[in-house]
């Protein structure tokens, strides 16, 4: 199929390319679907970031060794970080085994490409002291203990060395974007934009929901009283919303819910007619160039 390509920015998403290539930014499921299709890194996109980052490193254990190692040193340095375990979590250990967990569960939950390794732990480093006593007073320097982080990785050779790479590389991963494209790029877009099914080959009217059925609580799309051919699909996806960053005004399509209304106790007395939504205005900004290099 004919394709045009358009040139990325940071301040692309998924929306705002359905909008200029197909003109609805209610098409941005099947932009979404053709970056994942065009993804650079489709070999390892189906493994969770997290599992590939282990697979890489070979054992959970050596990264726990390295927080370890780091944060023993910080609390004999009878530093800030020193009172803080006293008072909150307990000893070294306790705090070196929540900064992995969370540190591996934010791998999957980064939503935007312009991430750095840095980023990374220090973020972990954040929610981890926040995970034990959020009100404290005592300010622990994240960012200096990132740094000290990554420089106990290089010390481990090739493995420890190639740590931030392979970080980079995994934040790559565009199934774990909902909105963002990736940035600087080229995306290839077939002309006709209108998909029956997701990149994974699942029929969209089976495999997703609306948002009303979805903050409901419902699992999945009923036709008649049977929901099996949703059960065949195996798989639910996100609701047919665009999420933060992609409203564009468009009053046919679900940009323009209200999503703390949905929250609101009178969601349970809808319908699922869209028209009992009130319409919210957006603005937004589209910021990247349209380049047609052809149709091969």
């Amino acid at each position: 199929m004919a394709k045009s390509n358009f040139l990325t920015d940071s301040f692309s998403t998924t929306g705002g390319l359905a909008a200029v290539a197909y003109g609805s930014s209610s098409l941005f499921p099947t932009v979404a679907d053709q970056i994942k299709r065009g993804s650079k890194t489709r070999a390892i996109d189906n493994q969770r970031p997290s599992q590939v980052f282990l697979d890489f490193v070979g054992t959970k254990n050596f990264v726990l060794d390295v927080f370890k190692s780091v944060i023993q040193s910080e609390y004999d340095s009878e530093e800030i970080i020193t009172d803080f375990i006293d008072l909150y979590a307990s000893d070294v250990d306790t705090f070196s085994s929540t900064l992995l967990e969370i540190f591996l569960s934010s791998i999957d939950e980064y939503s935007t490409y312009s991430i750095s390794p840095s980023t990374i732990f220090s973020d972990s480093v954040e929610k981890t002291v926040y995970r034990f006593n959020a009100n404290s007073d005592l300010e622990i320097d994240s960012i200096t203990l990132s740094s000290k982080i990554e420089e106990e990785f290089i010390k481990f050779g090739y493995v420890g060395e190639d740590v931030s790479s392979v970080l980079v590389l995994v934040i790559n991963n565009p199934n774990t974007k909902i909105t963002s494209a990736p940035p600087d790029n080229l995306v290839r877009l077939d002309v006709q934009g209108v998909s029956t099914k997701d990149s994974r080959g699942v029929d969209r009217v089976y495999g997703t929901i609306s948002p009303v059925d979805y903050y409901k609580g419902v699992a999945y799309k009923n036709e008649g009283s049977s929901i099996k051919k949703s059960v065949i699909q195996g798989y639910v996806g996100y609701p047919l919303v665009s999420l933060l960053g992609e409203s564009l005004l468009n009053p046919d399509g679900y940009e323009n819910v209200d999503l703390n209304y949905l929250g609101s106790p009178a969601l349970s007395s809808l319908s699922d007619d869209f028209d009992v939504f009130p319409t919210q205005q957006a603005i937004y900004n589209i910021d990247f160039t349209t380049i047609d290099l052809g149709t091969n």
